[in-house]
């Protein structure tokens, strides 16, 4: 018997593929989940982390481990198979207690769905927040009425009631967490979307300070700023390149490019290591300068995500994302100088948004000398100020309010006054075929790519064609 077994449920966002597809092409690991093994790990308790969907192995996992507890991951798009997998450990052994937790119930328990659920004993617990002090308590054994950051069924003279206790603190220092429990993965699984190459992910930082309308990481994170210290961050770093053969490093960080003498002293600690390592990063537009991108090309950065979002400047100002058309121009332009692999991301679909907008950010992503884009269609997150909108029918609606989490970027549950839902549809298609089938991103492709790279744009091309063509 184990502790706890760490389940990472998937959703296939990129609409009519196999699941199998997914995890090949777009696969990243459970990297969240790995930095809480490590630090249950810490305290004694023994842990085992599985991203497998296949339910065939979980089962087997559940029986061959029997684990006192499965604590399951859940983003709002997989709350439906958290459920499922939810179900399937109780009918394998009833005796295991569920607990669910992640970004779904950063806001606390808004959901009756889920509530019918503790009810029932398919879930044991919700832990909303961060889970690191949250599951080494109740690992230890604590009575739930004294663990913060829970949700509960309670039972009193024979009669239920969903008990939610008050938020748990934060780990505030992240210089104190250990590195994650890489022992727990096969890092030959996980490949970089854009190269091929081994591939894995760092967090360097924790909160956010913008205001994004659509965005629900201030939810979980709050507004309070964390970040971990440059030496700590290149430990990791060779840690993985050295021990582990990591060949591509994605950095989760919003502040990044933010803080200039961080981004700097980063760089050198990589340059002054030796560290043979390609990276990325996702950046805002309006704090790139050209000595950022030459010092982050010098260290290794090989590719630079922007969050772009529209190209109408009027939805830019709408949804709070607090950045200029000619910020983003600036930014791409700059980033192409220095040879980098530029992504950027849109968004169709967003409040009071009309077909003249929708055209806008076309023409944009059409002009930009972008090397990949991932067009999304506006979806509302519980908990996001998008949300609230949706819910009060102010500039974007839910179509189906009992089922409104979206579950690819192939199907979505939004319309706008004006732009009906297939419309929508037909526009993300038709800003992927502007930008794609254009002959002067195609030669651009032939002319940057090496042969390896070319290969893996084409399997991912066949992917792109279904969505387009779907």
């Amino acid at each position: 018997m184990i502790d706890i077994i760490l389940l990472y449920p998937k959703v296939n966002f990129y609409g009519p593929m196999k699941q199998k597809d997914v995890e090949k092409h777009f696969n990243e690991p459970p990297y969240n989940l790995m930095m809480l093994s490590s630090f249950l790990r810490k305290y004694g308790f023994s842990v085992k982390i599985t991203d497998s969907q296949d339910t065939d192995y979980i089962k087997s996992l559940i029986e061959r481990h029997r684990p006192k507890f499965v604590g399951i991951s859940c983003i709002s798009s997989t709350l439906d198979q958290c459920v499922k997998f939810s179900r399937l450990i109780k009918e394998t052994n009833s005796d295991t207690k569920v607990i669910l937790g992640g970004m779904h119930f950063s806001t606390g328990p808004e959901s009756n769905k889920i509530s019918k659920h503790l009810e029932s004993g398919l879930i044991d617990i919700i832990a909303y927040g961060e889970g690191y002090i949250t599951l080494k308590e109740i690992l230890e054994g604590k009575d739930f009425s004294q663990i913060k950051g829970i949700i509960y069924k309670s039972l009193s003279d024979k009669l239920s009631k969903i008990i939610t206790n008050s938020s748990q603190k934060k780990i505030t220092n992240m210089d104190t967490l250990p590195f994650p429990d890489y022992t727990q993965i096969d890092f030959r699984k996980y490949k970089s979307a854009n190269f091929g190459e081994q591939s894995m992910s760092l967090i360097l930082s924790k909160g956010c300070k913008y205001n994004c309308i659509f965005c629900s990481i201030g939810n979980f994170v709050d507004k309070t700023i964390m970040l971990r210290n440059p030496l700590n961050i290149v430990a990791e770093i060779e840690h993985v390149v050295k021990k582990h053969n990591a060949e591509y490093l994605s950095f989760y960080d919003q502040f990044f490019t933010v803080l200039d003498n961080r981004l700097e002293t980063i760089c050198d600690y990589i340059i002054k290591r030796k560290l043979k390592i390609k990276w990325e990063i996702a950046s805002r537009v309006d704090n790139i300068t050209e000595q950022k991108i030459k010092k982050m090309k010098e260290a290794g950065c090989k590719c630079i995500f922007y969050g772009i979002e529209s190209g109408s400047q009027k939805i830019l100002d709408i949804i709070k994302k607090d950045i200029t058309l000619e910020q983003v121009k600036k930014a791409v332009l700059l980033a192409k100088k220095y040879k980098l692999y530029v992504k950027g991301s849109f968004i169709i679909g967003l409040p009071h948004e009309t077909k003249d907008d929708i055209m806008k950010t076309i023409n944009l992503l059409k002009k930009l000398p972008l090397n990949f884009v991932q067009i999304s269609i506006a979806t509302p997150i519980p908990g996001t100020e998008m949300w609230d909108l949706a819910l009060n029918k102010k500039g974007i609606e839910l179509i189906d309010c009992n089922n409104p989490l979206l579950t690819t970027y192939y199907s979505h549950n939004t319309q706008l006054p004006g732009i009906s839902s297939k419309e929508l549809k037909y526009y993300q298609q038709k800003a992927y075929r502007a930008f794609y089938f254009r002959l002067g991103f195609i030669k651009d492709t032939l002319l940057s790519r090496t042969l390896k790279e070319l290969f893996n744009d084409f399997k991912k091309g066949l992917i792109l064609l279904k969505l387009i063509y779907s």
